[in-house]
């Protein structure tokens, strides 16, 4: 996943975080494609042969598809070719030899947040918080309370903070991840239409619903869709948030009044 993670647990019992933190780094070497020996690797190396994998990765790839299914297409996992070609390619552990593949990068962080939450509760925390990267689940011991930082200076004032009892909430961002090619700014987005860095007038949706990988990938696909369209695609994944476009206008989604604190 390539990325920090924050873990906060409501009386937990005794050795909890420890677990959580070494749960987060099962995952990580399980999915992140950037590691040569992980899961992921080894299934996108194999080029449509059968590859024995964990439950978790299992998991991932399923609720992946069913995301891929869920959006019309707008959230694809199976564009990474497309991705190392925009080139982000920081690894040799991403060659699939230019056909399909795999790229965990668009549900992992939520799915992880949803699995660590879940253990926490189940061994007898009150309440936990995972965030991995800026993707978080939340649930117990509630309301929780998340600031959504201002895309282009997060040295701003939030454009909001939100409250709820449990839940995901998910940020996708042109800003986050770009660099230069070819004399040209690229960012890690890309488009299924196009397969190529996507250009919508949406800069970054922000997402809140029940699950974190389920807000991660309607983030996605909302960014993807852009326009109004990024409202319809929030309102059919029964979610909220928010959603910036180029101009720096933060727009709410139906339904987000009653979370704000």
């Amino acid at each position: 996943m390539g990325t920090w993670a924050h873990v906060i647990a409501v009386e937990p019992p005794a050795g909890a975080l420890d677990r959580a933190r070494r749960r987060i780094e099962q995952l990580e070497a399980r999915w992140s494609r950037f590691l040569p020996d992980s899961e992921v690797t080894r299934m996108n190396r194999a080029r449509g042969r059968p590859v024995l994998v964990s439950a978790d990765t299992a998991t991932l790839v399923d609720l992946a598809m069913a995301g891929r299914r869920g959006t019309g297409g707008r959230f694809d996992p199976t564009l990474l070719a497309p991705l190392v070609e925009a080139g982000y390619d920081r690894s040799p552990a991403v060659a699939t030899g230019g056909g399909a593949g795999f790229d965990p990068g668009g549900i992992g962080k939520g799915l992880a947040a949803d699995l660590v939450v879940a253990e926490l509760l189940a061994e007898g925390a009150a309440g936990a918080c995972v965030n991995i990267g800026g993707d978080l689940r939340a649930e117990g011991s509630g309301p929780w309370t998340v600031d959504v930082a201002d895309p282009f200076d997060a040295t701003r004032p939030a454009l909001a903070r939100l409250a709820f009892d449990a839940g995901g909430v998910a940020t996708s961002s042109r800003l986050g991840r770009t660099w230069w090619r070819d004399g040209e700014l690229r960012h890690h987005l890309i488009d299924p239409a196009t397969r190529r860095p996507a250009s919508t007038g949406v800069v970054a949706v922000t997402v809140l619903t029940g699950d974190a990988w389920r807000a991660e990938v309607l983030a996605k696909a909302a960014l993807l869709a852009g326009g109004e369209e990024a409202f319809d695609v929030l309102t059919a994944g029964r979610a909220t948030g928010l959603v910036v476009t180029d101009d720096g206008t933060c727009h709410q989604a139906p339904g987000l009044d009653v979370f704000l604190a």
